[in-house]
């Protein structure tokens, strides 16, 4: 075994620095400045009365009415007002805007302008449910992107400033959460407190005060914890906590020592969790990193070990539950069996390919943790799992789920446990069963002998012996080879058969004398013999085949004839859900039954608490892990799940989805648990990137630095780990919206057809538009998307609007918000999603409409699209639709000037001038002149080129028919396809057989076959030997098939 190959010399300053990146601090990061802009940043003061405020101190879990005490109190005051200055003064930050608006008339009719200020106030009022609205949105966005929960309560805020960077942040969090019953927003919480872990790292950095304490203050409520720290730190005078904070202070921070402020601020904060740094400063300090990943210096061992498995018999307990492809299965067992990764484009299946992995799991006694960043990826596994998900414990960070959702399966689970009966054992699939070896067998025997003499004696033997008998075969061959009779209208008297039988050998007629001595001829006598007990009713020359015979054995024949009259078995596809769900179910109570034993009072407890749901989920994940290991043999979570009841490989497999969006130093203490790792994702897709310091002192921006941090996928590819591609594209209906993604991305390797009958003419549209790109957005563009959209809004039923900047997509919402209440509804019903470059990673839908704002005069080193990783972020975007893209643009191929320029701005420009392609053109993009379905790549002498036999004798025994050669579906072509009409009515493959003796080249073949098929296309699959040997029977087959598959 290899290790991974580490440089000793930097292992210090590595480990350091992967410890430095889950600190996670971005640029502004908001737990080292928080700034009160009462937009993402919020004074409570100002929302909340000091009852209310009082509530959030003294309990520890709360619902308040989020009423905007500041904006009521304001309208009450000028109410009462006397003079507009007074007007002024009391609209605060409102006062420029009041200034604009009343000015004027306050000047003129002050009484009847007052009412108007009154309304004005009231009416923002009434916005706030609005405001609450986006809030709530944004957190469940992000919360959907990064498994995160963002919004918190900050409180005990502290101010410094320092040589690298000024400080005003809270010292402690709260986890709270927003609600809209019945239009009002309600601020709910039962989440701990936790230390602003960021902050505290920072003030170590600069030699100060880091304010550690070492007591758990996570159930205090926030009074009792503002009254320890006021004891514990006297030397610093500490304000109470709920007083309105003071902004003045908070723009014109100058202080070098430690000052407190009062504060309570609702915002948008990401407090790092302190889990995966421990447990990575664990394995650093006892353990070695650098042997947590091993792999094989000889890759054709994973090879091989996956062969023996498949075509071997070495796998005797292989099992899924979704139907897949060859290469999913094969990077199914190669999971099983070792380090494994697995990556494709979307819409290659890997989500399926994992539910299959965890279902053999499960079968097979072994245990998994199953992690992803994102919580849209992990609710897949769930639906892809169907009723196996109960026997999965799912922890997700979702404050949309309740404590209901999480203990339901749960409940569900331990109830079928404890009314268990029996179950019946399962069958393993086969992959290739035995079946297709025999098929491959009888190949392999045809193509060792006289191949076309074979061929020609058999199709000779068969239309003079329609009823084929071995033993007649079996005498041909001892026959004299120089006979030229048909037995079937020779004499049936022997003297006289031996007569005609010596006459056609001599080629003349015997003199009387001969005729006398006919009883001498022993061998004439002996084939008379043979032809009137076997071969009397062979009605055929005999001159034709028999001096052929020398060169054959019978078995020759037999084994042709086997060939055609071969029926291949068709074989289980798939396990059900339901029975893998009786048999660990079976297993799982032997399991619990021996434990309640000794554990029976645990037990108790453990289905109490399930079923009265009560507890935080975290909490009873963590209190009641023992039994959960009894019960739960996979665990679904993400990354900052705390595991720590878990030992150094306890898990037999770690499953890492979307692995190219997850840090290395997130998925260490995460391999460290399993001892077979398993990654999936794609290794063109976009790269995780974060806002890093350099160094706890120095918090910046480095661009090249985080471009280079490596996802574990990366990690692993560069270690050498096993991959396995999934090379075939389920998910868009067109091809060509996936062929220039198939070309630029993934080397013409993916696989992508056309839905047969949908209609793809205008499957990418593309609209040329005038718009200007200004400070950032393009508003000509802006306008046309939405209107598109709203165009769209009932044809589809899943909407991604995309833009090329987070700008523009900010403009966008804005717009939508303000003017478009039903576009704003299908966001809320998640019917449309709005998103931008950065953030599409993940999603999908039927439609993608792409603003790509950007026009001629844009400087290009400036977009993401030219930066390092911008291609990968194209490939991201433009690999979202299942259906239709609509892309929107202002800017031509042709604009983007050819000189010095990346890679990733090139790789634009070709998608520019992708657009302007034909369709057909579009859909060839990715074809590939050497990439035939048949595998032909040497033409022998034994495989005939009988094609354009095929097309000739269809044309004449055919009518009506039209054929196109090399029909293109997309990335694959047909040999011909028929046409009726102007209607594709059947599309032909040429079987060659040159996959004979290969038998991994057969099950691809045949894979192909079965994507077509999957994709709806009427096929007919030609076999070689059945059109050389049964011609009319196979025409016979494509009329059938012309009329049963399009009801003609």
């Amino acid at each position: 075994m290899v290790n991974s190959s580490w440089n000793k010399k930097q292992d210090s300053d590595n480990y350091q620095r992967l410890l430095d990146n889950l600190i996670d601090i971005k640029r502004n990061d908001s737990c080292l400045f928080a700034k009160v802009d009462n937009s993402d940043f919020i004074d409570l003061v100002d929302f909340l009365s000091k009852q209310d405020r009082r509530k959030i101190s003294v309990q520890p879990t709360f619902a308040i009415y989020l009423s905007n005490d500041s904006l009521q109190k304001k309208k009450e005051k000028i109410e009462k007002a006397l003079s507009a200055d007074e007007i002024y003064e009391l609209a605060e930050e409102y006062r420029t805007e009041v200034e604009k608006k009343f000015s004027k008339a306050l000047n003129q009719d002050f009484e009847e302008a007052k009412k108007d200020v009154v309304d004005f106030f009231e009416k923002e009022i009434q916005k706030s449910a609005i405001k609450w609205k986006k809030y709530i949105r944004k957190a469940n966005s992000i919360n959907a992107e990064r498994n995160i929960w963002p919004v918190h309560i900050g409180f005990c805020y502290i101010s410094v400033k320092t040589d690298t960077k000024t400080i005003f942040a809270p010292l402690f969090f709260k986890e709270v959460n927003i609600e809209l019953r019945q239009s009002l927003p309600i601020l709910t919480s039962n989440g701990e407190i936790k230390v602003n872990q960021k902050l505290q790292i920072f003030l170590k950095s600069q030699e100060l005060n880091n304010f550690e304490l070492d007591f758990d203050f996570s159930q205090a409520t926030i009074a009792e914890l503002e009254e320890q720290i006021k004891y514990l730190w006297p030397d610093y005078q500490i304000p109470d906590f709920d007083d309105k904070i003071d902004k003045s202070a908070m723009n014109d921070i100058r202080n070098q020592k430690i000052i407190f402020h009062s504060g309570i601020v609702l915002g948008f904060f990401e407090p790092s969790g302190g889990y995966l740094r421990r447990s990575l400063e664990n394995i650093i300090n006892y353990d070695d990193p650098r042997s947590i990943i091993k792999v094989e210096f000889n890759k054709n061992v994973y090879k091989r070990n996956i062969e023996k498995a498949i075509f071997e018999d070495e796998l005797n307990a292989f099992f899924k539950i979704n139907h897949t492809n060859f290469s999913q299965d094969w990077a199914h067992v190669s999971a099983i069996l070792h380090n494994t990764i697995i990556w494709g484009p979307p819409g290659t299946g890997k989500s399926q390919v994992i539910a299959n992995i965890l279902s053999n799991i499960l079968i097979i006694n072994r245990s998994a943790l199953v992690v992803s960043q994102k919580k849209a990826a992990l609710e897949v596994f769930k639906n892809r799992l169907g009723k196996l998900s109960l026997l999965c414990l799912f922890l997700l960070n979702d404050k949309n789920m309740d404590k209901t959702q999480f203990y339901k399966p749960m409940e569900e689970l331990i109830n079928y446990l404890e009314n268990f009966q029996e179950a019946h054992p399962i069958n393993s699939l086969e992959i290739v069963n035995q079946s297709d070896k025999t098929y491959l067998t009888l190949l392999n025997n045809i193509f060792t002998s006289n191949f076309e003499a074979a061929i020609f004696v058999y199709k000779e033997i068969r239309k003079s012996m329609p009823e084929f008998n071995e033993e007649a075969v079996v005498q041909l061959f001892k026959l004299s080879k120089d006979i030229k009779l048909n037995p079937r209208i020779s004499p049936t008297k022997k003297s006289k058969l031996v007569q005609n039988i010596i006459e056609s050998q001599t080629n003349k007629k015997l003199t009387f004398f001969q005729k006398l001595t006919l009883s001498k001829q022993r061998v004439a006598w002996h084939d008379a013999d043979i032809i009137l007990t076997h071969l009397s009713k062979y009605d055929g020359e005999l001159g034709n085949i028999l001096p052929h015979l020398d060169r054959l054995k019978p078995e020759d024949i037999f084994n042709i004839h086997s060939f055609l009259t071969f029926k291949k078995e068709a074989k289980q596809q798939v396990n059900t859900p339901e029975e893998i769900f009786q048999w660990q179910v079976k297993k799982i109570y032997n399991k619990l039954n021996d434990y309640i034993q000794d554990n029976f009072t645990t037990y108790k407890k453990f289905a109490k608490e399930i079923r009265t749901k009560t507890r935080d989920p975290y909490k009873f994940f963590l209190k009641y892990s023992e039994v959960i290991k009894v019960i739960y043999s996979v665990i679904i979570t993400t990354p900052s799940t705390d595991l720590s009841m878990y030992e150094k490989e306890e898990f037999n497999y770690a499953i890492i989805d979307e692995a190219s969006q997850m840090f290395l130093e997130e998925a260490l203490p995460i391999l460290y648990l399993a001892q077979i790792k398993v990654f999936a994702g794609d290794k063109e897709q976009m790269q995780p990137t974060r806002w890093f310091a350099s160094s706890y002192g120095e918090y910046i921006e480095d661009e090249d630095e985080t471009l280079n941090i490596s996802s574990i996928l990366d990690h692993a590819v560069s270690e050498g780990v096993y991959q396995n591609l999934l090379d075939k594209n389920y998910r868009s209906q067109h091809a060509a919206l996936m062929t220039f993604n198939s070309k630029e991305f993934y080397n013409s390797q993916l696989d992508i057809i056309n839905q047969f009958g949908s209609k793809f003419l205008n499957c990418i549209e593309v609209f040329n538009l005038d718009g200007a790109w200004i400070n950032g957005q393009n508003l000509v563009e802006a306008d046309f998307v939405i209107k598109k959209t709203l165009e769209n809004l009932n044809k589809y039923n899943k909407i991604i609007l995309l833009t090329f900047n987070a700008q523009q997509q900010k403009t966008i919402e804005d717009i939508i918000f303000k003017e478009y209440p039903e576009l704003d509804e299908a966001i809320t019903q998640e019917k449309v999603l709005v998103k931008n470059l950065e953030n599409i990673q993940g999603d999908e839908a039927d439609l993608l409409i792409i603003s790509v704002a950007y026009d001629k005069n844009t400087g290009w080193h400036s977009t993401y699209v030219s930066k390092k990783g911008g291609k990968n972020a194209l490939n991201v975007a433009t690999s979202r639709a299942r259906e239709k893209i609509v892309v929107v643009k202002s800017v031509k191929s042709e604009d983007i000037q050819s000189g010095a320029q990346s890679e990733d701005i090139a790789v634009f420009k070709r998608w520019l001038n992708f657009l302007d392609l034909t369709h057909e053109e579009q859909i060839n993009y990715a074809s590939q002149e050497d990439k035939k379905l048949n595998f032909i790549t040497n033409s022998q002498d034994k495989f005939l080129d009988f094609k354009q036999e095929i097309i000739q004798v269809i044309s004449k025994k055919i009518a009506d028919i039209q054929i196109v050669n090399n029909y293109s579906i997309g990335t694959i072509k047909f040999d011909f396809a028929l046409f009726k009409k102007q209607k594709m009515v059947l599309g032909i493959i040429v079987d060659n057989l040159q996959y004979y003796g290969d038998i991994l080249k057969y099950s691809k073949f045949f894979d192909m076959v079965k994507f077509i098929e999957f994709k709806g296309f009427p096929l007919c699959v030609i076999n070689f030997l059945e059109w050389k040997l049964q011609p009319v029977k196979v025409l016979d087959k494509i009329q059938e098939l012309i009329y049963a598959k399009n009801n003609l």
